[in-house]
């Protein structure tokens, strides 16, 4: 089971320091859909391709995605 770290989740785990972040689309798709903005993953895969959408791609295969980044990528669209 994947783990996926909402913002109220990680401001408890960090007491409220720290980086939010989300491993993988699927995450960021529920993330983004919690924020009023549904983006399927497909889409975002697309994003990454076109590289338009921040992120961080620590090992070939893992994706991950900084919310305050995301947050204010929104901001800027």
């Amino acid at each position: 089971m994947q783990n996926i770290i909402f913002p109220e989740t990680a401001k408890r785990q960090t007491g409220g320091v720290g980086m939010r972040n989300v491993r993988g689309a699927k995450a960021l798709s529920r993330y983004l859909d919690t924020q009023g903005v549904p983006i399927s993953e497909s889409t975002i895969f697309s994003l990454l391709r076109q590289g338009k959408i921040p992120h961080q791609r620590p090992s070939p295969r893992i994706l991950v995605f900084n919310l305050d980044a995301i947050d204010e990528w929104l901001g800027n669209k």
